[in-house]
C-alpha cells in the first residue's frame, strides 16, 4: 500500500521509543520490516478518514524495531509508515500483543503474524480476498476469448457465481467465529447490507425500487456496531458517513435534519462517536456547494452547539457558531427575505424591496471596487434587458454594499447600471442588511417570488437565466 492519498498530520510530540526508567511499558508492538532497515518508522493512527502521528521508532540494521509506551494506546486502525512513503495497516484492540514480520516489496504477500489473533485474521482475509479478484481477472479474461460462444461463456459464468458464495460464506464464517473480535467489526462495517426483495404486494418497476431504496436506507447502519466507539479510529466508518449523507439520502434539509437526528441519537452514549458525527454533519454541510444546505447547519448550531451539548469546543469557538448561524438563519430557502427599505440613486426615494410588484425580484448585492462585480454586473444587465424585451415581469433589486456613496453613484453612471432599481445605505443612516443577508463576499444573488420568498442563493449570475426558466415553466405547469 502507497502513502500518497492520505492527509497525514502532525498533531503532537514525537514519542521517541524506549522502556521508561522504573516501568515497563503498557505497550510494546514489535516488527521486522526487510527493506526498512537504520531508518525511522512511525506509527500513525486513524481518526475517521486521517492519519496522525502516534508514535515513532528506529529500525536496527536487521529491520527489528518496537513500538513503546506508557499508556496503552486507543483501539482502532493504525498504519505503520516507512520512508517511501509506504505503509501497511495494522489494528490495536482487544489488549493484544502485536508482533508481526513482513517486506517492503510486498506488505501483504510477505505478512507473517506472530502475536495477535486480530492482525491474523485481517491478513488471512486480505490474502484470500486477493487471491479471489485474481482468480476472477482470469475467469473475465476467459469469457472475453470466448467471444459469440455464449453457451460455453455461460458455463464460465457459474465459476463466478460460485466464486462469489464462496466469499461470502467465509466472511460469514469469520464474522461468527471471530464475533468479539474488533476486526470482525471493522469487517462488517465494509460488507453492505443486502436488501429483501419487494412484497409479491408491491407491483411496479418505480415502486419496487423505492422500496428497496428506503428498506436500504433505514437498514443501512445495522452493519455498524454504534455502541463502539473504536469505530471511529477506522476509515471505513468515515466513508459510511460520506456515502449516507452525501450520496443515499435525498439532498433536502428537512430529510438531513431528521436523519442526522435519529443517528446522533443512537451514538450519543459514546462521547467519541457523538463527537465525530456532531462535527462531521456539521462541517459537511456548512460547506456544501448544494444551495440550501446550510439550513443543515443552522438545525445542527442551534440542537447541539447551542444548548450546551458540545463539549469540546471552548466558549470563544461556540459563540462563533452561535453567531454565523444567526448570520445564515435569515436568508435560508424558504423563508420571506428580510425587510429592506433603502435609498435610490437619485436621493429621492426610500425604495421598500416589498412594494415592488415583480414575479420574481432578483436581489443582488454588490460592490463596485469588487473585481468580480465587475465581470458579473455587466452580464446581469444584459440579461435584464433581455428579460424586458420579452416582456417578462422581472425586477433587479441591486444594492450597493461598499458605503461609499459618492463613489457608487459615479461608477453606475460611468457604466450605465441606471435601467433597474439601484439602491444603497447612507453613512448617516446606516443599515443593517449587511449583516440580515450575509454579504461578507460579493456578488451575493438572491432569487425571490412574487410574495418576496427566498427561492434561490448563492448563484453565480451565469445560472440565474436557467434558474429563472426552470421556475417559469414549473409555475405553466401548476397553472
Amino acid at each position: 500500500m502507497k502513502f500518497n492519498r492520505i492527509f497525514f498530520i502532525l498533531i503532537a510530540a514525537i514519542v521517541t521509543n524506549g522502556v521508561f526508567a522504573g516501568n515497563e511499558p503498557s505497550y510494546k508492538y514489535k516488527f521486522k520490516i526487510k527493506g526498512a532497515e537504520d531508518t525511522t518508522i512511525f506509527l500513525a493512527n486513524y481518526f475517521g478518514a486521517k492519519l496522525y502521528y502516534t508514535d515513532t521508532a528506529r529500525s536496527d540494521k536487521k529491520g527489528y524495531f518496537e513500538f513503546t509506551g506508557k499508556k496503552m494506546l486507543d483501539q482502532g486502525k493504525y498504519a505503520v509508515v516507512v520512508p517511501g512513503p509506504k505503509y501497511f495497516e495494522i489494528f490495536v484492540a482487544d489488549n493484544e500483543e502485536i508482533e508481526m514480520e513482513t517486506d517492503t516489496a510486498d506488505f501483504v504477500k510477505y505478512m507473517k503474524v506472530i502475536k495477535s489473533e486480530n492482525n491474523k485474521l485481517f491478513y488471512d482475509y486480505i490474502k484470500y480476498i486477493t487471491d479471489k479478484k485474481d482468480l476472477v481477472g482470469t475467469i473475465n479474461k476467459e469469457i472475453a476469448a470466448l467471444g459469440s460462444d455464449s453457451t460455453k461463456a455461460n458455463e464460465v459464468k457459474t465459476k463466478l457465481v460460485n466464486i462469489n458464495n464462496e466469499v461470502e460464506s467465509y466472511q460469514q464464517n469469520l464474522l461468527k467465529v471471530h464475533e468479539s473480535k474488533f476486526v470482525s467489526k471493522d469487517l462488517k462495517m465494509s460488507i453492505d447490507v443486502a436488501v429483501l426483495p419487494a412484497p409479491e404486494t408491491i407491483v411496479g418497476d418505480k415502486n419496487i425500487k423505492d422500496y428497496q431504496y428506503y428498506w436500504y436506507k433505514n437498514h443501512y447502519w445495522d452493519n455498524v456496531d454504534l455502541k463502539d466507539s473504536r469505530i471511529v479510529r477506522t476509515p471505513i466508518f468515515h466513508k459510511k458517513l460520506d456515502t449516507y449523507f452525501n450520496k443515499l439520502l435525498i439532498q433536502i434539509p428537512d430529510t438531513i435534519n431528521a436523519a442526522s437526528d435519529k443517528l446522533i441519537d443512537q451514538v450519543k452514549y459514546s462521547d467519541e462517536l457523538f463527537k465525530y458525527v456532531v462535527h462531521f454533519v456539521t462541517y459537511n454541510f456548512e460547506t456544501s456547494k448544494i444551495m440550501g444546505m446550510d439550513a443543515v447547519f443552522v438545525h445542527m448550531a442551534e440542537k447541539y452547539y447551542m444548548t450546551k451539548q458540545v463539549t469540546w469546543l471552548d466558549s470563544a469557538k461556540l459563540a462563533n457558531v452561535a453567531e454565523r448561524c444567526m448570520e445564515i438563519k435569515p436568508t435560508l430557502i424558504g423563508n420571506k427575505a428580510p425587510y429592506l427599505k433603502l435609498l435610490d440613486y437619485e436621493d429621492k426615494n426610500w425604495v421598500n424591496l416589498y412594494d415592488l410588484k415583480s414575479d420574481i425580484t432578483i436581489m443582488y448585492f454588490w460592490d463596485q471596487d469588487c473585481g468580480h462585480c465587475k465581470k458579473e454586473t455587466p452580464k446581469l444587465k444584459e440579461l435584464y434587458e433581455k428579460y424586458k424585451t420579452e416582456g417578462k415581469n422581472i425586477e433587479v433589486y441591486a444594492v450597493g454594499v461598499s458605503g461609499e456613496r459618492d463613489k457608487w453613484k459615479a461608477y453606475l453612471k460611468d457604466q450605465d447600471f441606471l435601467d433597474w432599481i439601484n439602491v444603497s445605505d447612507t453613512p448617516e443612516q446606516r443599515s443593517p442588511f449587511r449583516t440580515m443577508y450575509d454579504t461578507q463576499t460579493t456578488p451575493r444573488v438572491f432569487i425571490l417570488d412574487k410574495d418576496k420568498k427566498i427561492v434561490a442563493k448563492q448563484i453565480g449570475v451565469e445560472q440565474i437565466d436557467e434558474f429563472i426558466t426552470r421556475m417559469l415553466d414549473k409555475d405553466k405547469k401548476v397553472n
